[in-house]
């Protein structure tokens, strides 16, 4: 077992290797491998083998973690501008910020509401299979 990649890795060849940085960054799989100059044709046959497409999929869940946790990180900067712009001299900055606000807050209130209503399907789908009828 390798101590920089995973076993998956390992069983790829090179040119496998050095595509996968193209394809986890293109928003297909075409213009992936258009950007690593090889053809589409080989990548098609390429995801058709078990350990390139588990390769490729970790590495993309691993890109999107990365991506969410810096997003995360930058959503205290973006409220510390919006509370600033809230005290804006200018009406109109005020209102922007007023809007976005309002807006941020409704999506995160509907967010919350769907987060509750998956949490109790998930529990009567698990109450159901406990409790036969």
């Amino acid at each position: 077992m390798s101590t920089n990649g995973t076993d998956s890795e390992e069983k790829l060849s090179i040119k496998q290797r050095k595509a996968l940085p193209h394809l986890i960054t293109s928003d297909s799989l075409a213009e992936g491998a258009r950007r690593a100059n090889i053809s589409r044709t080989t990548v098609y046959r390429w995801m058709d083998d078990d350990e390139f497409r588990t390769e490729l999929k970790r590495l993309r869940d691993e890109a999107a973690e990365l991506a969410q946790t810096e997003i995360k990180g930058m959503m205290l900067d973006a409220t510390i501008v919006i509370r600033d712009a809230l005290d804006d001299d200018d009406p109109a900055v005020r209102l922007r910020a007023a809007a976005a606000t309002l807006n941020l807050s409704l999506k995160t209130i509907h967010g919350m509401d769907v987060e509750k209503r998956i949490n109790r399907l998930s529990d009567a789908v698990q109450l159901s299979k406990e409790r036969p009828f």
